[in-house]
């Protein structure tokens, strides 16, 4: 999802309305756009066949770009390809070598992002021991700073369907690869006629920003009041709130590499289901020993 709210901002006020009326509708919509990019945007698409953990402990923060290890009935795969368990340790650490040189090269950046991280996303039906065996390839890679992913309950329902919705349909049902394309042409047409929110769009595209969707959300509104609502409300309610929400919030449990590690005896015979749950939002890191 990430990659379309990078696309809608590159697409940089049904028209104009009243001030009262315009400042009302406009606000509206800044607070549930507001409520709906609260959690960060994944850098990674759930599978059919992975059904992560629900948590109801676990905060929302901050989701980093980082290589995603995903462990469903289907089987590994990594950056969303299949693989198997010997070629995982080598991808891992070839990947974890150019993060590395990608952060040196980099310099400083505000906040610092961290090479060693990788995050792991399991089907909570995978044997404790196919978790284990993976974790520790992850580690062994260098990739420490493992964040292992669960889902919390959404409770913000989406709004009614606008005219633009059946199009919406077509956009978020295409190929993968063509949706960011699609989407950002879809909105640029929404958004024409407000400078302003062209603007911010234009603004936020050009920043590198953990969140875009928040600080694109908090700004809706000052917009939509500058230039007087000159579009249509509902339609680009459809379009922002579809490209930002997310229907399965995702949580993670974020190890500490320099943090002591917690020895965990892991039962050959449990799933993740049982496992994951000796791991709390005060958990720092963790060394499984199956026995």
């Amino acid at each position: 999802m990430r990659i379309w709210v990078c696309a809608l901002a590159l697409a940089a006020c049904g028209k104009s309305a009243n001030s009262d009326a315009c400042r009302q509708k406009a606000r509206a919509l800044g607070e549930l756009l507001i409520t709906a990019s609260a959690d960060a945007i994944p850098p990674f698409q759930h599978e059919a066949d992975v059904h992560p953990i629900l948590r109801t402990d676990l905060a929302a923060g901050p989701i980093d770009y980082a290589p995603v290890v995903i462990i469903g009935t289907a089987g590994i795969r990594y950056q969303g390809e299949p693989i198997g368990s010997d070629a995982l340790v080598d991808r891992l650490a070839a990947d974890y070598a150019k993060a590395q040189g990608a952060a040196d090269r980099q310099g400083p950046r505000k906040p610092p992002r961290e090479p060693r991280r990788a995050y792991m996303v399991v089907d909570a039906t995978t044997p404790s021991t196919e978790v284990v065996r993976v974790f520790d390839a992850v580690v062994a890679s260098g990739l420490t700073a493992v964040g292992f992913v669960f889902e919390a309950p959404q409770p913000l329902k989406p709004p009614p369907r606008s005219s633009a919705d059946p199009a919406l349909d077509k956009i978020f049902a295409s190929e993968a690869g063509d949706r960011a394309s699609q989407l950002a042409k879809f909105a640029s047409g929404e958004i024409a006629e407000c400078k302003q929110l062209r603007d911010v769009f234009g603004e936020v595209a050009s920043e590198e920003l953990d969140n875009r969707a928040l600080t694109i959300s908090r700004q809706v509104a000052p917009a939509l009041e500058a230039c007087n609502c000159n579009v249509d409300i509902e339609r680009l309610r459809s379009t922002m709130f579809r490209t930002i929400y997310i229907e399965r919030p995702a949580r993670v449990v974020q190890l500490d590499p320099a943090a002591p590690a917690e020895e965990i005896v892991v039962d050959p015979t449990s799933t993740w289901a049982e496992l994951s749950k000796r791991l709390t939002a005060t958990t720092k890191n963790v060394r499984f020993v199956v026995r």
